[in-house]
This record gives C-alpha cells, structure tokens and sequence, in this order.
C-alpha cells in the first residue's frame, strides 16, 4: 500500500513522463504506457502507427500525426492507408483542414480499386464523409456536396 505523498509523487513524476495523463473529460486519470514500445523503442510502421492511436486517444493530435507520418514514411508512402486516414482525423482536430482533405483524398483514391472489400469500403465511405465535413468547416459547400 502507497502512502499518500509517495502515491502523489509517483503520480507527478508519471505525469511528467508522459506515462500518465489526465483523460480528456478530466474525470479521472488514464494511464498511457505509450505502448510498452515507448517513442525510443518504436521500429517498424505499425510500432508508430500505434503510438500514433495512442496518442489520439489522449488528446495529443500534434505527437499522433508524428507518429502517423513516420509509419506513413516506414511503409512507403501511399501504402499506409490506415494511417493516412487517422492522420486526417488527428488534422481535422486541429483544424488544419487543407492537410485533413488531403490525406482524406488520398485514402479515397487508395481505395478505389478495392471497394468489393468491405473494410476498404468503410474506409472509403468514411473518408468521404470526413474530407466532406472538412469542406463544410471551410464554408467551401460546393466541395462539401
């Protein structure tokens, strides 16, 4: 059992890690082991394609659409349609809509000989409907249509 100025130290110190995070309703912690391959340790595409959900998850955009754009980079670029698709979600929270449409674009295209799969067919149609509503946020409603 933790005494309580050792539990909030080890809270403090966790937090300053990067291992502990607040949740983004604030209503208790979350614990992020930034995967059990933390940033240093992370290797092949899907190590950063992980830490990218991780990172999404907790709120932090910015570190998710590192990691997305370095599993992008790792598995040659075009190739990673999973992680073009999350980055646009991670651009889109940013507001940075242009980046979020064309990551959006390119999952499309990436997609478009495969739509009798039924996971690229969801991955397809929710691009649609995402890089529809970054044109909506761009008062562009012609596009957005």
């Amino acid at each position: 059992m933790f005494k309580k100025k050792k539990l909030i130290k080890l809270i403090a110190v966790s937090i300053a890690a990067g291992v502990l995070t607040l949740a983004p309703n604030a209503d208790n912690f979350v614990s992020i082991p930034i995967l059990q391959t933390s940033v240093a340790h992370a290797k092949s595409a899907e190590d950063h394609y992980n830490l990218g959900d991780k990172y999404y998850e907790s709120g932090n955009y910015r570190q998710a659409i590192v990691e997305y754009t370095e599993a992008i980079r790792l598995k040659q670029p075009g190739c990673y349609i999973d992680a073009y698709f999350c980055r646009g979600l991670a651009y889109h929270k940013l507001q940075n809509y242009d980046a979020a449409i064309e990551d959006y674009t390119k999952v499309i295209e990436s997609t478009k000989g495969f739509l009798s799969f039924p996971t690229m067919n969801k991955l397809s149609y929710d691009a649609y409907y995402n890089r529809g509503n970054a044109y909506y946020d761009l008062q562009k409603y012609n596009e957005a249509i």
